[in-house]
């Protein structure tokens, strides 16, 4: 009865050791799985794209060099730009390349937002084009000029009207803050309105005038060849590579950062701007 006893504990023992090795197996292959997935997870980009043709160069030029270095890109599309923004702030996304510095700022303070740049990228100028008028010299007493409503890009249309002589600005403010009330001289009385800067290019035909962002030119397929003036770009309108803060220094954001600065998207861009008649500035 004793050996019997002995037998049957044996026996008990060897089972509950069976059980526990195979949960710890189990438990190994779920959290191997789970560690696959994170790192699958981690490998990804998510790009925040908003209209406009920086998302075009960053898919044509910038996408294949990360793909090489192992990461999957994904392109999510916006209709405006404020919702791309909003993904990168949510963590739904990771990178925005569709806007300058003035911009992100600006969301930043009304969003209580911690998006930076990792720096600027090649950007198209805003430009004065002609609606009913096709050259700077027809320029009249009375004539209307459209220009974007919202507060960077009407300072860029500003500073534009005073390159051409066609106004003058208040020297005392700091050229990336004039506004409309900032216009000292308007010798040709000339009547400038606002408005959103989608609306603007249909709307040529109504108005004599108009300041085009360089984007929205782009996606009307107004070519750089129609600008009859160009803005000369401040460092604070260059376009950028934005992310969160907590992403900076991630593997990922340096090497879409060295993409844009290497010769070979530098290469692709001068080409671009040649064959496709696109003015692109590229920052020094």
């Amino acid at each position: 009865m004793i050996e019997r006893g002995r037998n049957m504990k044996k026996r008990w023992l060897l089972l509950v050791s069976l059980v526990l090795s195979l949960f710890t197996y189990q438990a190994n292959a779920i959290n191997s799985v789970v560690l696959a997935q994170s790192e699958d997870a981690s490998q990804t980009v998510d790009v925040a794209s908003s209209p406009g043709p920086y998302t075009d160069l960053f898919v044509t030029y910038v996408q294949p060099i990360i793909e090489e270095s192992g990461y999957e890109v994904v392109i999510h599309d916006f209709t405006e730009l404020l919702l791309a923004n909003e993904s990168v702030l949510e963590g739904s996304t990771d990178l925005n390349v569709e806007q300058h510095l003035l911009y992100m700022e600006n969301f930043n303070e009304e969003r209580d937002g911690n998006l930076v740049s990792l720096g600027s990228i090649p950007t198209l100028p805003a430009s004065l084009y002609g609606g009913r008028k096709s050259s700077l010299e027809e320029v009249a007493e009375g004539d209307i000029v459209s220009i974007p409503e919202d507060a960077s890009n009407l300072t860029r249309a500003l500073l534009i009207l005073e390159k051409a002589g066609w106004i003058t600005l208040d020297p005392e403010v700091e050229p990336g803050d004039v506004e409309l009330n900032d216009i000292i001289e308007n010798p040709y009385n000339l009547e400038i309105i606002t408005m959103a800067s989608l609306n603007i290019p249909p709307t040529l035909p109504d108005v004599d005038y108009a300041v085009i962002p360089g984007s929205i030119a782009y996606d009307a397929e107004i070519t750089s060849e129609q600008a009859l003036l160009n803005e000369d770009l401040l460092p604070e309108l260059y376009l950028q590579l934005v992310v969160r803060e907590d992403q900076a220094d991630a593997e990922w954001a340096q090497i879409i950062r060295g993409a844009y600065d290497s010769e070979e998207v530098q290469a692709g861009v001068k080409e671009n701007a040649e064959t496709e008649d696109i003015n692109w500035v590229i920052p020094e």
